[in-house]
C-alpha cells in the first residue's frame, strides 16, 4: 500500500512538472456552438469538382485572377502559375518567392504574395521575379504571414496568423489559443505598414469588400469577422464546422467564399475551459497528436451591411479539404489544402447551379 501511495505521489509530481514547464501558456475560452440553423456539411447542397490543371510544379494555395482573366496560383515552391480557366494549360507568371500562400493581383498589374515561412510580403510584375517589399513593421520582424488582398486605393492588406510563431507551431498555437494574429495595411508609396487589428484568433484568409472593409478568417474560432477600414471589428460569424482557410470575393455583389481546412476538433473544443489539460497535451509527440482531416466543404457568405449569412456547400469529386475557393462567371475554382490528406499539385473547377 505504501508503494502504491508513493507511486501515485511520484506520478502527481511528474504531471505537475509537465504542467508547470509546458511549452505553452494557454488561456480558457468558450468553444462556439455550431450554426444555429442546423446546417451541416453532410446535408449541404453539392457541387462536383473536376481537375482543371494538373502536374503543377508545386503545391497550390492562394488563387487570384489577373486582368487578362487568367487564374493565378501561388505555390509552395516559390512560383506563381497562370492557368487558362478554359483549358487548364498553365505557364509560370512569377518565381523566386519562398513558401507562397496568400496571393493578390494589382494594383499596377503587379502580383502580390506572402511567404508564409519567411514572414515577408512579396511583389512581382508578371513574368518577373518576386521580391520582398516588407518583412517587418517598425522594429519587429513579421512571422507566419498568411494571406493578402489589393485595395482600390493602391494599398495592400495582409494577415499574419500568430506573433512570434511559425507554421511549424500550428499544433501549439491551436492549443494555446492566445490570439496574437494581425491584420495589416501596407502603403507601397511609403514602403511602410501599420497594424489595423491585433489579437486575432489564428488569422488566415482575407478579402476586401467594395466599401473598403475586410472579411478576415479567424481559424481558431471557426469563424470569419468583418473589420472596418480602420480595423474596428464590425461583425463576426463563428461556429462554422471547421478551421477556416482563405476568403475570396465572388464576382457577384457581396458574395464571398470561405474554405474549411479541417473539421472542428473535439479535443480542442472539449478542453477549451481547461488550460492545464492543454498544457499536458502540448507534450504529445508528433505521431500521437490529432491530425488534420479532409473536409470537402465550403462556406458561401452573403453580406448585407454588418450581417453575414452563411450557406454550406459540399464538394464531390475531390477527397480533400480546400485552401482557396474563388468564383468567376458561374464557376468555382479550388486549390487543395496542403495540411489535409488527399492534397495534390492540382487545381479544380466546379460548375455552380444557377441561382
Amino acid at each position: 500500500m505504501k508503494w502504491g501511495i508513493a507511486g501515485l505521489a511520484m506520478l502527481g509530481v511528474g504531471v505537475a512538472g509537465l504542467v508547470a514547464f509546458s511549452p505553452i501558456d494557454p488561456v480558457a475560452w468558450n468553444a462556439p456552438p455550431p450554426l444555429a440553423d442546423g446546417q451541416a456539411c453532410s446535408s449541404a447542397p453539392r457541387v462536383t469538382a473536376k481537375v482543371l490543371a494538373s502536374d503543377l510544379p508545386g503545391k497550390p494555395d492562394g488563387l487570384a485572377f489577373d486582368d487578362a482573366g487568367r487564374l493565378l496560383v501561388a505555390m509552395a515552391n516559390g512560383q506563381v502559375a497562370a492557368v487558362d480557366p478554359g483549358t487548364g494549360t498553365w505557364t509560370i507568371a512569377a518565381q523566386g518567392g519562398g513558401f507562397l500562400t496568400g496571393l493578390a493581383f494589382g494594383p499596377g498589374e503587379a502580383i502580390h504574395a506572402v511567404d508564409e515561412r519567411a514572414g515577408a510580403l512579396l511583389r512581382a510584375q508578371p513574368g518577373g521575379s518576386l521580391r520582398s517589399v516588407l518583412d517587418k513593421v517598425g522594429a519587429r520582424r513579421l512571422s507566419w504571414t498568411n494571406d493578402v488582398t489589393a485595395m482600390p486605393d493602391g494599398s495592400i492588406a495582409f494577415t499574419t496568423t500568430a506573433t512570434g510563431r511559425s507554421l511549424d507551431d500550428f499544433y501549439l498555437e491551436v492549443l494555446e489559443h492566445r490570439s496574437s494574429g494581425l491584420l495589416l495595411r501596407y502603403d507601397p508609396a511609403r514602403g511602410e505598414a501599420r497594424v489595423l487589428a491585433r489579437d486575432l484568433a489564428m488569422t488566415n484568409g482575407l478579402a476586401a469588400t467594395p466599401d473598403g472593409m475586410f472579411l478576415v478568417a479567424e481559424s481558431a474560432v471557426y469563424g470569419v469577422s468583418l473589420f472596418s477600414p480602420t480595423g474596428e471589428r464590425m461583425a463576426e460569424l463563428t461556429g462554422l464546422p471547421g478551421f477556416t482557410g482563405n476568403v475570396r470575393a465572388s464576382d457577384r455583389p457581396e458574395r464571398y467564399w470561405v474554405t474549411l481546412l479541417s473539421p472542428r476538433s473535439p479535443i480542442v473544443d472539449g478542453t477549451a475551459r481547461y488550460p492545464a489539460v492543454r498544457r499536458l497535451l502540448a507534450w504529445l509527440p508528433a505521431g500521437a497528436r490529432p491530425q488534420p482531416q479532409s473536409l470537402p466543404c465550403l462556406v458561401e457568405i452573403t453580406r448585407n451591411g454588418r450581417k453575414l449569412t452563411p450557406r454550406l456547400v459540399a464538394v464531390e469529386g475531390a477527397a480533400t479539404s480546400f485552401s482557396t475557393a474563388i468564383e468567376r462567371s458561374g464557376r468555382l475554382y479550388l486549390s487543395p489544402a496542403s495540411i489535409a490528406p488527399g492534397s495534390s499539385p492540382q487545381v479544380y473547377v466546379a460548375e455552380l447551379p444557377e441561382s
